[in-house]
């Protein structure tokens, strides 16, 4: 039988905002009692590890999720993913206690009392309560990861296409100091065949023997 509160007992007492609204216990002893609370069956606790855990088994489970996303330097990486490992242990913690739970309850449900239903009910809603948290954690580093992979895609090809860029015009400045009058707009003189100066010869010395003839020759 529960021990009756003291409506004087100021720690019994519910903090409030101005509105109105709990913010819960600011005690020392209230929260305390408020802890205890919640480990009366582990499956409510916020500790990472009770005492009836097997603590290698946590080591392994962490180092699991660490060495599948391995976040690196990355702090947010890193945070997320300790975030998912942790939704993890707890989510196989309260499937545990609902395993223990069903198995003391009696075979056939028809035989169940009201304390059996409350108990199957409680320990199922913190199971599911522990499947939604662990799949938005998960939810949450998978899309930070496929951002982080995206944006690495976008770089790689960022710095493919301005290399191609810078590339494409240093050929194409190496192609037109090979051709510098061409650049300028400067037409090349046209070559002077051999055939053509001997043509010129031919025509010039005839002309010179006859200047030297007499005029009536």
């Amino acid at each position: 039988m529960s021990e009756a509160l003291n409506p004087l007992d100021s720690e019994n007492i519910p903090a409030t905002h101005e509105l109105g609204r709990s913010t819960g216990p600011r005690t020392p002893a209230g929260k305390a009692r408020s802890s205890l609370n919640r480990l009366t069956h582990g499956c409510r606790s916020e500790q990472i590890l009770l005492k009836t855990e097997d603590p290698e088994e946590f080591e392994f489970t962490m180092q699991a999720w660490f060495d599948h996303y391995q976040p690196g330097d990355d702090e947010l990486a890193g945070l997320l993913v300790h975030e998912t490992a942790i939704a993890h242990w707890f989510l196989k913690r309260n499937r545990r206690r609902l395993a223990q739970v069903e198995v003391h309850l009696p075979g056939n449900a028809w035989n169940w009392t009201d304390e059996h239903l409350k108990l199957y009910t409680n320990f199922s809603r913190y199971t599911t309560a522990a499947e939604r948290a662990f799949r938005r954690c998960l939810k949450d580093v998978e899309l930070y990861f496929a951002r982080q992979h995206r944006r690495e895609q976008l770089d790689a090809l960022a710095a493919a296409k301005l290399a191609a860029i810078d590339s494409e015009w240093l050929a194409k400045k190496q192609k037109e100091a090979a051709r510098p009058s061409v650049a300028m707009g400067q037409q090349p003189p046209p070559a002077q065949t051999p055939s053509d100066g001997v043509s010129n010869q031919g025509t010039a010395e005839p002309l010179e023997r006859l200047a030297d003839l007499p005029p009536d020759a």
